[in-house]
């Protein structure tokens, strides 16, 4: 089962319309994306790939203990940008204008519990983000350029394990376990 850890984007409101507002402007300089749909929108903070049942049930119990670790916080999401440049992109993405050092606690306290049920480390520095699409294999984006619309905030209030299915149609996102935060530890006290 192909699996990751996410804190997911509300799928209404002003985060919802200002994801779409991104996708939109971007839209004309890069016709060769393919864009994430609406209601997947999410904050990865792990991948963990194809995984078996044993394993499943230790990152449940890790998705568990990383979301008692940390309090509810605040999101702002705000600007864009691409991975690996805004030149050449291949990811696009809109930011976090608050709430990133909060979702970096997050994705610490989740590494650490992965690391105690026996996952293998993350390698990749984690950079918080929502991703917008991503530019078809062999093909270009133009770089990026427009206006970001103005900012939308939204409470991080729980992390999600997902099984993703992949189709042709786009990937399916079904949420296994949502876990609240209920812990005391914000940002400030890492």
């Amino acid at each position: 089962m192909r699996t990751f850890v996410a804190i997911a984007a509300p799928a209404l409101g002003a985060p919802a319309d200002f994801l779409a507002a991104c996708q939109q402007a971007l839209r004309r300089g890069a016709p060769n994306v393919k864009w994430v749909a609406p209601g997947q929108f999410h904050i990865t903070l792990r991948f963990l790939g194809d995984i078996g049942e044993p394993d499943l049930l230790a990152a449940r119990d890790a998705v568990m203990i990383a979301a008692a670790a940390v309090a509810p916080f605040e999101v702002e999401l705000g600007g864009w940008g691409a991975f690996p440049n805004a030149r050449q992109p291949k990811t696009l993405w809109a930011g976090l204008t608050a709430g990133g050092a909060e979702a970096g606690a997050v994705e610490q306290a989740l590494s650490r519990a992965l690391a105690d049920a026996g996952f293998p480390p993350e390698l990749k520095p984690f950079h918080p983000h929502v991703t917008l699409g991503r530019v078809r294999p062999g093909a270009s984006a133009a770089p990026l350029a427009g206006t970001p619309p103005p900012p939308a905030r939204f409470t991080a209030a729980r992390i999600t394990l997902y099984e993703s299915e992949l189709s042709p149609q786009g990937p399916r996102y079904t949420p296994l376990l949502e876990a609240p935060f209920t812990g005391p530890i914000t940002a400030n006290q890492r």
